[in-house]
């Protein structure tokens, strides 16, 4: 197997811009690893979860679409049920343990705090920035693509990026440099 390794900087507008560009190449598979916020209190930090679905609360998904429209803010998008499927078989193969949660995308992580009540009422149990750009720029340059990602913060049990313990600090880690690498090459 031969792999790329590509880093983004953060948000939707870097990542579409690499997606699309990753549209003219041969890679089969597009793997896109982040970080998320969660937004309920029964996920932990260094959890490793896959949006169900990803709420487009960001600007660059717009332009993704034939026509930039409002009525495309804040959109699902989803990934193709036979990738995710996959990937949760290949979880509990490995004796990882994966979960299925409805993510939101949003383009400023501190403009979030001010929108959370909003955020929570479309059903959303995490936060980040770029997974629903990732699957509608896979839709649009028609390659298969999955996101995995690590829960970093939880807004809900006030466990902030900083000032983390030493445990969650530990699984945070261990999730990022062992977990997630072993799914990767599983895939």
């Amino acid at each position: 197997k031969k792999y790329g390794y590509i880093q983004t900087g953060a948000g939707a507008s870097n990542l579409v811009d690499c997606c699309l560009t990753l549209g003219n190449t041969k890679c089969n598979k597009i793997i896109f690893i982040g970080a998320v916020g969660a937004l309920k209190e029964d996920i932990k930090l260094g959890d490793i979860i896959t949006p169900s679905k990803s709420i487009a609360g960001d600007g660059a998904s717009l332009y993704l679409h034939e026509n930039i429209s409002a009525d495309k803010f804040q959109a699902s998008v989803y990934p193709k049920v036979d990738l995710k499927e996959n990937l949760m078989s290949l979880a509990k193969k490995t004796g990882i343990e994966l979960k299925e949660k409805v993510v939101y995308c949003t383009d400023s992580i501190f403009c979030e705090y001010f929108h959370l009540n909003e955020i929570l009422q479309f059903g959303s149990e995490a936060i980040e920035m770029e997974t629903a750009a990732f699957y509608r720029c896979m839709e649009v340059i028609n390659k298969e693509g999955i996101a995995i990602l690590c829960v970093s913060d939880n807004s809900a049990t006030q466990n902030a990026l900083i000032g983390r313990s030493e445990e969650d600090t530990e699984k945070f880690h261990k999730s990022r440099e062992q977990l997630i690498p072993k799914l990767i090459l599983n895939l």
